[in-house]
């Protein structure tokens, strides 16, 4: 009779036991499934966020598209190929020349002098003379 109740006795642990390991699985399962559900909330607003960054995207590509396609038409208009830009560019170009061609010959004194200064104090007519 003893044994018996020894024997029950350590049954009754046992099945303690298993409940609490049973219990500590579960708790454990349910902390797995809601990660998981974090993760997933996680992985859906990235997915949307990139949409939305993609729509983004695409709308200024068609917008640079547009732009590209209209200034293609401008030139298309403009026989010459010259844009307003171009012109102005020009028009710079042609008095840099003139006061570059206008600046008075160096004798060779000058330019030894000139030439033997640090290139980086001359002013940049004097540097452009010395060439």
């Amino acid at each position: 009779m003893h044994t018996i109740q020894l024997l029950k006795l350590e049954l009754s642990q046992k099945q303690l036991l298993l409940d609490t390991n049973r219990n500590e699985h579960t708790s454990e399962m349910e902390e797995l499934q809601e990660r998981l559900s974090d993760v997933v909330h996680e992985k859906k607003l990235a997915q949307l966020r990139l949409q939305a960054v993609t729509r983004s995207y695409e709308q200024e590509l068609k917008e640079v598209r547009q732009l590209l396609k209209h200034e293609h038409v401008q030139e298309d208009r403009d026989p010459d190929g010259f844009t307003d830009t171009d012109m102005i560019v020009a028009e710079v170009r042609r008095e840099v020349e003139e006061v570059l061609t206008s600046l008075p010959l160096l004798s060779q004194e000058e330019h030894r002098n000139l030439h033997s200064t640090d290139l980086s104090s001359l002013a940049i007519g004097d540097f452009v003379r010395v060439g």
